[in-house]
């Protein structure tokens, strides 16, 4: 909102302005923003009927691997100052006149079949218009400020919206009573122009978007895959992994799960805290879990094969941690190796001397016998 300077000055055009409602209200079929608008990008109501409601979108962007967050958003409504907009005057906004009455809140929840995890998740709330507080007050522009709310603990993940919108409200007179017949928000952003940064001023619908892993990178995966060695690791055996995730409270994650390297994948899902749940993979086959963030805490923990006769390696991570990047990778390999048997001739080696001792000697004593006769 651009202020204007030396406001004291300027009581006269002020004291003009607060007369702008009830000249307002002769030119309803003339005036631009009140001349049947009610579609138009940040404008609400048509200039004759009371806006009683205002429509708030929240908005959470994924990576499309990611369940919306269990976790609910609010806005704060505050005061505004006195100052100009769109070339009319505006007075500070009264206590009360506007406020938010609702707030936008996310649970996971199964994807329908046949759809693919949506990359935004999207709600609304309500800015409720009172108008009694307008009553014994003047008719003209009142000013509001809205912006997202900060919870003390703030969701791991995400980046809130720090975003200021300027909401003006229009108080018309009609009959003796006041009514809101409009409601304007604006946004201000920086904007390059000749090689500067300027701050651009534009009507914009109340959107609140908030980045879950969809440009700032908190949202992150980790695959592990199954490797079968050894002269007798069997390659089509399967092997039993217990998975669970510990996160923030009613969490989901998704989980990809392939038997083997050739095997079309199938989705399911973790809910944070809940017991391990097993998944049998084979010789290329993997597991990939989506949506962790730094404080999830996986555990992806093979059964005990070693009564088979495999020795089992985790091998570029860990069965239980914690993941801070994405496409994380962890190789599970087994190995059964039995040695080739050695040392049968060498055991066999003095029994077979005494056999052929003993033919030589029978041979030598049979020659003996036949010499005798």
């Amino acid at each position: 909102m651009k202020l204007q300077n030396g406001f004291r000055n300027r009581v006269g055009r002020y004291a003009a302005g607060l007369l702008t409602g009830a000249a307002l209200i002769s030119m309803v079929g003339t005036t631009a923003m009140a001349a049947g608008i009610t579609q138009k990008k940040g404008v609400a109501g048509d200039g004759n009927t009371s806006v009683k409601n205002i429509t708030l979108t929240k908005k959470v962007l994924t990576d499309g691997n990611t369940y919306a967050p269990a976790t609910s958003f609010t806005f704060n409504v505050t005061k505004g100052q006195q100052g100009e907009y769109d070339g009319n005057p505006v007075l500070a906004g009264i206590e009360g006149g506007l406020s938010a009455i609702t707030t936008v809140s996310f649970t996971p929840g199964e994807i329908p079949e046949g759809e693919t995890m949506p990359g935004v998740y999207t709600g609304t709330a309500t800015l409720q218009v009172n108008e009694a507080v307008f009553k014994d007050k003047a008719p003209g522009i009142y000013h509001y400020q809205v912006k997202e709310g900060t919870p003390e603990t703030p969701y791991e993940g995400i980046d809130y919206d720090d975003t200021i919108y300027d909401v003006y409200v229009y108080v018309y007179v009609k009959d003796g009573n006041p009514y809101v017949g409009n409601v304007v928000s604006t946004k201000t952003t920086m904007v390059e122009e000749d090689g500067e940064k300027v701050a651009k001023t534009e009507k914009a619908d109340l959107i609140f978007e908030n980045d879950y892993g969809q440009k700032n990178n908190m949202t992150h995966d980790i695959t592990f895959t199954k490797e079968v060695t050894g002269n007798q690791g069997d390659k089509n055996k399967l092997f039993t992994f217990n998975v669970k995730v510990q996160g923030a409270s009613g969490e989901w994650y998704k989980v990809l799960i392939k038997t083997d390297g050739n095997s079309e994948a199938r989705e399911e899902h973790l809910e944070s805290g809940a017991a391990s749940v097993g998944y049998e993979i084979k010789d290329t086959g993997s597991i990939q879990i989506f949506g962790l963030t730094k404080g999830d805490i996986y555990t992806v923990e093979e059964a005990d094969y070693g009564k088979d006769g495999y020795t089992t390696t985790y091998q570029g991570g860990e069965k239980t941690g914690t993941v801070d990047e994405d496409h994380t990778a962890v190789k599970v390999i087994n190995d059964r190796t039995t040695a080739a048997p050695t040392g049968i001739v060498l055991t066999a080696a003095p029994y077979a001397l005494l056999m052929g001792l003993a033919g030589v000697l029978g041979f030598f004593f049979r020659r003996r016998g036949s010499h005798t006769r």
